[in-house]
């Protein structure tokens, strides 16, 4: 639950460090040691607006899941393989108590010993963290979601995301030959930015 809430904080404050140039505060506080930003006030109904305008329906193609990285590490090799893509882990890797994370001392300072989750690229395979990509047909149902959000240690093998449901189902037709239990969901990504 506390990575959920965190990812949940981190984009509320990743939108809010993104505003345009005409919502930046003009007034700078300075000290000896540092210049700090005085934050504009921004009502959460502003926040909730912008953030879903940032939000993109992605068909999801998901191989396989499970608990177990390894298992599903082979599995995205195979697959990548198979489909001469690339497996792409952005630069993280697995750790036993945090999950799918970039490493603690990674040049991004926000995202340093996190899991960043993938919103977009062509022709690869990853293993990806499921907390991150609601099927959107859970939506509305809390007691799904909230089971959803809450089980933070199961993952899945991302076989591409598209913006187009038939080709991810073509996709998911090649990859179910050798994965009978591939599948294609729908789920909104966050496109904003993420610094």
């Amino acid at each position: 639950m506390k990575s959920t809430n965190l990812i949940y904080i981190v984009a509320l404050v990743a939108l809010l460090s993104c505003a345009s140039e005409e919502n930046k505060p003009t007034e700078v506080l300075a000290s000896d040691t540092s210049v700090v930003e005085k934050q504009p006030d921004v009502s959460e109904e502003a926040v909730e607006t912008s953030e879903e305008s940032d939000l993109e329906l992605n068909y999801i193609v998901s191989v396989a899941e499970g608990y177990n990285y390894d298992s599903l590490k082979t599995i995205a090799l195979q697959t990548a393989d198979k489909l001469s893509f690339k497996f792409d882990t952005l630069g993280r890797y697995y750790n036993p108590q945090k999950g799918i994370v970039l490493p603690d001392d990674d040049e991004d300072e926000m995202w340093a010993g996190e899991y960043f989750f993938r919103r977009n690229g062509e022709n690869l395979v990853s293993v990806e963290m499921s907390y991150a990509y609601t099927d959107t047909s859970i939506s509305n149902n809390e007691p799904e979601l909230e089971k959803h959000r809450q089980d933070t240690t199961k993952m899945f093998v991302l076989a591409m995301m598209y913006l187009n449901k038939k080709s991810a189902d073509s996709l998911a037709n090649i990859i179910k030959v050798d994965y009978p239990s591939a599948k294609v969901f729908p789920a909104q990504i966050y496109m904003g930015c993420m610094h």
